[in-house]
């Protein structure tokens, strides 16, 4: 609703929306960077600092967490896999 009302105000529809338009550009900058930030900058952030951890941790001869999701080689235990049919 935000962003329509905004888009709105920045294609300077109505009367005096003229002097809203620089304002509702900005937000919709803002709305902009801040849903590019959210969806792929920081979930990349985090992969790669989960990676560091893993790299580091491999260094030093510790096992990688079983929470952080980081995949290890191989099956987590000593049984056989099940057959599968088909």
């Amino acid at each position: 609703m935000t962003s329509t009302v905004t888009m709105m105000a920045a294609l300077a529809l109505g009367a005096g929306s003229e002097t809203r338009a620089p304002m509702s550009i900005a937000v919709l900058g803002g709305l902009s960077v801040s849903t590019v930030l959210s969806l792929l900058v920081v979930p990349a952030f985090y992969v790669v600092a989960d990676r560091m951890k893993s790299r580091l941790g491999a260094k030093l001869g510790k096992k990688p967490d079983s929470e952080s999701g980081t995949p290890t080689h191989g099956p987590h235990t000593d049984e056989p896999r099940p057959a599968t049919h088909g």
